[in-house]
């Protein structure tokens, strides 16, 4: 299987201190998800740089270390103004978000 479509899991999964957070993080990562690309379809890079940072950081917090660098990227490329490279860069978040569901306990 090709590395790029592999599941991605937290390395904090064996944390039963965690496993609840990272429960609820994986059940809302898709709407997060889209609510992040409805801010890039209308433009507001200034709230995508918002939202991507709260990502980012529960992602890294989570033992997501994938996900919250690509976080990290479309936040600072949105800050930047950079509207091509956001969309790039949540392109490319959409994709590991759905390897990160998919990891955690074969949730898609």
């Amino acid at each position: 299987m090709d590395s790029t479509h592999e599941p991605i899991y937290s390395s904090r999964e064996d944390d039963p201190k965690a496993e609840t957070e990272i429960c609820e993080f994986i059940v809302g990562l898709a709407e997060k998800v889209d609510r992040l690309q409805d801010l890039e379809v209308a433009g507001d890079l200034a709230g995508l740089e918002k939202q991507t940072q709260k990502l980012a950081k529960r992602a890294r917090d989570l033992g997501y270390p994938m996900l919250a660098e690509i976080a990290f990227l479309l936040m600072e490329v949105a800050r930047e103004n950079k509207p091509e490279s956001a969309q790039q860069a949540l392109v490319e978040l959409t994709e590991v978000a759905q390897r990160v569901r998919r990891g955690y306990r074969g949730a898609a």
